[in-house]
């Protein structure tokens, strides 16, 4: 018989920014239910890459760095440690020799497919099992790439254990083990916490301008007019020059937008710039763009954003165009920034983690039996350069018009959910509405009507 091909754990390196916290207990409970269940370890492989370079900058090239299944390895350096486990088909072989010798079909190599698939597989891999160490989750994923494994509350739990850790941090200034507040390295942990504004750090995408400064060249007749940008890190508008009959675009620093719309105005100059979206109409001396959407600066913060200016006859201007155009841009300056990985849809008769992750979230029960079940990693119609992410199984023709119907009534429950929101957010805006006062309805009488 030939020998199947084994791999040494001593040469696997757990991950040392790992974002999945577990305790003792949990590596108890692993290390059982891999000696009741040893090969279903194939199924679920433990994954790791040889190019590794740590958040700290060390590099671990060469090495077995396990990007998904440190808890694994840690379970079965335990059963090495305690005398190994043999194979329950073949008492005379071992699956978990003392000495730390594994199957080699129990790992998968990560490292041909790169960082983007390997920052996927580590997300995908570990949904829904344990907890998150957010801090460590933060650092490695923006909020958009966390967005894309996880629900909105799952998410928000992972944001508000980041703002409580850096919340707590920040409280516990005193005593001898407070951490010294001039390190460099302390500070940037902090920072990591702070809301991110469009201050002086936030450099707007060139898409992103490009479609802001078209649209008001069209809307307010700018061709021909030179066009002035003031704002830099480090840099005092005031000291700018601004030849006659230039105008103003550009991105300034919200905590001071309406120092700098009044000095514009006192000066005379023209300008249209980018506002904070929900405080918009706070900022006095200046119409209104409203064209709110979230965009993405260079140095990944996202903001609410909508534009004010001193140029045209609107005061308050809805502007979905602009809007529209603003949201094609940073979704095209996204793609460029970061490679999609591929998206698959298989039928009802291929089973996936995902899959079987959607009918769990909106509470639609669903089971299979082990003789229902044929394990995959990939279906010949894909190709040979393409896998089923995580594996997957080929279910019975009876489990799988179960699961197709088991799918409706999940998209049914999806769309409930949706609706229920939906009235929900309706209601609280509902609750309450605010009549003006004989006062207020004097000003009114008062203001000039205008087509």
């Amino acid at each position: 018989m030939k020998k199947e091909k084994t791999i040494k754990l001593k040469s696997l390196y757990a991950n040392p920014d790992n974002p999945q916290k577990y305790t003792p207990d949990d590596i108890a409970a692993l290390v059982r239910s891999i000696r009741k269940s040893p090969h279903t370890l194939a199924a679920g492989k433990i994954a790791y890459c040889t190019d590794y370079t740590a958040a700290n900058g060390a590099s671990y090239a060469g090495r077995r760095v396990v990007i998904a299944g440190n808890k694994r390895l840690e379970a079965l350096n335990q059963i090495a440690a305690d005398g190994g486990l043999r194979d329950p088909a073949d008492a005379d072989a071992w699956l978990v020799s003392p000495q730390g010798e594994v199957p080699a079909a129990w790992f998968f190599d990560l490292t041909p497919l790169g960082p983007e698939a390997r920052n996927h597989w580590l997300l995908e891999s570990n949904i829904g099992r344990g907890e998150w160490d957010a801090e460590k989750l933060l650092a490695q994923f923006s909020r958009d790439e966390l967005a894309d494994h996880f629900d909105a509350a799952a998410l928000q739990e992972i944001l508000d254990a980041a703002q409580d850790a850096a919340d707590e941090t920040d409280a516990d200034d005193t005593g001898e083990d407070a951490p010294d507040e001039d390190n460099p390295e302390y500070q940037a942990f902090l920072d990591k916490f702070k809301p991110k504004k469009t201050t002086d750090d936030c450099y707007t995408p060139k898409l992103v301008y490009d479609a802001v400064l078209k649209w008001a060249t069209n809307e307010y007749n700018l061709d021909g007019r030179e066009i002035v940008r003031p704002f830099w890190p480090g840099g005092d508008y005031r000291a700018q020059e601004y030849p006659p009959g230039c105008v103003v675009v550009d991105n300034p620093p919200f905590s001071i937008l309406s120092q700098i719309v009044a000095w514009f105005n006192e000066r005379k100059i023209d300008y249209f710039l980018f506002s904070p979206y929900l405080v918009n109409l706070s900022i006095q001396g200046c119409n209104h763009i409203i064209a709110p959407h979230s965009v993405t600066y260079e140095n990944g913060a996202r903001v609410d954003t909508a534009f004010v200016t001193n140029l045209g006859k609107w005061f308050i201007h809805c502007a979905p165009a602009l809007m529209d155009a603003v949201r094609a841009a940073d979704e095209e300056n996204l793609k460029k920034k970061r490679r999609e990985l591929p998206k698959y849809s298989y039928p009802a008769s291929v089973v996936t983690s995902a899959g079987v992750g959607y009918l769990a979230r909106h509470h639609t029960p669903f089971a299979l039996r082990r003789e229902e079940c044929a394990f995959v990693r990939a279906l010949d119609a894909q190709g040979k350069d393409a896998v089923i992410f995580g594996g997957g199984y080929i279910i019975s023709e009876r489990a799988a018009a179960e699961r197709a119907a088991a799918e409706r009534a999940a998209a049914e429950r999806a769309a409930a959910e949706r609706a229920a929101a939906e009235r929900a957010a309706a209601e609280r805006a509902a609750a309450h509405v605010f009549e003006l006062s004989p006062r207020e309805l004097e000003i009114q009488k008062g203001l000039v009507c205008k087509p």
